[in-house]
């Protein structure tokens, strides 16, 4: 089922991601209202994530390797924090 949606051949334009994922509002505004992170930085560290995510269920979906579910689970949880991090650092840096 996975590959029938998200591997067909069509293409999104990554401007209007948003318009594509149906819960992007509400995680922008958990982004930002948890993380003090702008609405740019926001809608940048969803996007990563939704192509990170994707790379890794394609993976599985084409059994070219197989996850635990707790793997999974790391290595969302560090890319997640890890861009949380760099958007953080991004944003003193421009303060300065």
């Amino acid at each position: 089922i996975f590959k029938f949606i998200f591997m067909g051949n069509y293409q999104i334009d990554i401007n209007n991601f948003n318009n594509f994922d149906s819960s992007y509002s509400l995680v922008e505004e958990i982004l930002e209202a948890n993380n003090y992170l702008s609405k740019e930085d926001a809608k940048s560290i969803h996007l990563k994530m939704w192509m990170f995510t994707h790379g890794i269920a394609s993976l599985i979906a084409t059994n070219t390797c197989c996850f635990s579910s707790s793997y999974i689970s790391n290595l969302l949880t560090d890319e997640f924090n890890a861009l949380i991090e760099n958007a953080k650092r991004k944003e003193v840096n421009n303060e300065n």
